[in-house]
């Protein structure tokens, strides 16, 4: 695949490999497309959940951030 960037990403591009955080331009679009991804993901689960909000099936508050807090000390637990 040939890929053609304009100037202005080009410079984040070279300045990216510049930093010395990748090796190579496929590294630097590799990991664009990845948070692409990722980003893609989680505005799926905010349609998702705020389309369970508008027909009531939400979560009461306190139900939420204990939730919330537990997902966190399992996150801390993992590292």
């Amino acid at each position: 695949m040939d890929v053609h960037l304009n100037p202005e990403i080009e410079r984040i591009v070279i300045g990216k490999l510049q930093s010395g955080h990748y090796r190579s331009v496929n590294e630097v679009i590799d990991e664009a497309v990845r948070l692409l991804e990722q980003r893609d993901e989680i505005r799926s689960k905010i349609d998702h959940g705020l389309e369970s909000l508008k027909e009531g099936r939400g979560i009461a508050e306190e139900d939420a951030f204990k939730e919330l807090r537990s997902r966190h000390e399992r996150y801390k637990h993992k590292k």
